[in-house]
């Protein structure tokens, strides 16, 4: 189960130094989970275990556009998977959630490449989608085996999404 607090250190010019500073952070502020970049998963695990820090890591694959293709999203989130990630979120293209079969062939691709118990997340960004496309990704993560939302952006519709069901109750 996805903890409500899980610290995001994915700046993509940052480095080792912040996935330091971010456990230390969640360490001080007892935050069970840290969401990496899967090129810093090896130095978070390493860096927690020197510690005796209990913290699970999570990563992303496509992230943060979305504009890779479904292979390179798949493998990126295997990798992740191997170095020891237990959870990853998915970026699908903004331009890939306008037609369904591209948003659902991201999907499920990076699902059969992370099978369960590992969880599959799908990102649904709404700085930059609009009701209609994130209720589409929504359901396209739910046919395509997700198994949360991570959504980015508050307000009405964020609070509807959240309340979305990934075990076959959708809010309606």
């Amino acid at each position: 189960m996805v903890s409500a607090a899980e610290l995001h250190v994915l700046d993509p010019h940052g480095g080792a130094a912040d996935i330091d500073a971010g456990l230390e952070r969640a360490a001080k502020e007892e935050i069970p989970a840290i969401c990496v970049p899967p090129t810093q998963i090896v130095h978070a695990l390493n860096t927690a275990q020197k510690r005796a820090q209990s913290i699970e890591v999570a990563s992303v694959a496509g992230y943060p556009t979305g504009q890779h293709h479904s292979l390179i999203k798949a493998a990126e989130a295997r990798f992740a998977l191997q170095c020891g990630a237990k959870r990853i979120y998915l970026s699908v293209a903004t331009a890939d959630v306008e037609d369904l079969n591209k948003a659902l062939a991201d999907i499920i691709s990076v699902r059969e490449a992370i099978p369960h118990p590992a969880q599959l997340g799908v990102i649904i960004d709404l700085e930059h989608l609009n009701e209609n496309a994130a209720n589409t990704l929504a359901r396209a993560a739910e046919h395509a085996g997700a198994d949360l939302l991570l959504i980015k952006g508050e307000g009405e519709l964020s609070t509807r999404l959240l309340a979305l069901r990934l075990n076959g109750e959708l809010a309606r």
